[in-house]
């Protein structure tokens, strides 16, 4: 009897956790799903390349995320003016091809732009 109470409670245990697992995939897919091309240009230190341009955060995601199509290092900067930005001192570096959290918890509504640390020409995607 024992044995079977084992099993049925890992039965549980093992369907609770496909039910969360699910649940996580399923916010993940609607975040990216969502996710905005972007290409910064050479010469440019700055995504959107105008300081008068930003990004708003949405209810899509709650972390500012980013694939880029190739390695590089990137700070999201938080508009706190007309044209002004605090940043932090520390890059994110980023892996080619793979979705990278480059800021956690944002409220809706955050305006920031991204500093990379280069000025190469790149290309990537956004979900924010």
């Amino acid at each position: 009897m024992k044995r079977i109470v084992a099993l049925t409670s890992a039965g549980v245990l093992l369907a609770s956790g496909l039910t969360l697992a699910t649940a996580a995939s399923a916010n993940a897919v609607t975040c990216y799903g969502g996710a905005a091309s972007y290409t910064k240009k050479a010469n440019k230190y700055i995504q959107p390349p105008d300081l008068r341009g930003y990004y708003v955060t949405t209810n899509r995601c709650s972390d500012i995320n980013i694939k880029t199509n190739s390695a590089v290092d990137v700070k999201v900067c938080m508009r706190t003016g007309h044209m002004t930005y605090a940043c932090p001192d520390r890059y994110t570096r980023t892996t080619a091809g793979q979705w990278k959290v480059i800021a956690y918890d944002m409220k809706d509504g955050f305006a920031f732009n991204l500093y990379f640390k280069n000025s190469a020409e790149h290309t990537g995607k956004l979900a924010f």
